[in-house]
């Protein structure tokens, strides 16, 4: 399968990976400022995961924001209404003690 997407958007976070090879693990905090995909306006899209040890889980939280003076070419042709989504969440950490 061969699948292209093109990204785009202003960028700043910090992340930190360990032990990739065997159970993986991702915590940190990711911003994307204009973010669009294929060309189509997203708006500010944030991630954030920091590791629970008392419940040996990631807590994840993802937002997308659609603001319309920002992105007023967004509304204009797309025909949408503003956009706040949030997500809560978590990961389990199968085999990480």
């Amino acid at each position: 399968m061969n699948v292209q997407q093109d990204i785009d958007g202003l960028m700043d976070g910090e992340f930190s990976t360990r032990t990739l090879q065997q159970s993986p693990s991702v915590q940190g905090f990711l911003t994307i400022n204009n973010f669009s995909l294929n060309n189509q306006m997203v708006g500010d899209l944030s991630l954030s995961s920091i590791f629970n040890s008392s419940k040996n889980r990631f807590d994840t939280q993802i937002s997308v924001y659609t603001d319309s003076s920002l992105y007023p070419d967004y509304f204009n042709t797309s025909g949408r209404a503003g956009q706040n989504i949030a997500f809560d969440g978590y990961i389990n950490t199968l085999g990480i003690n």
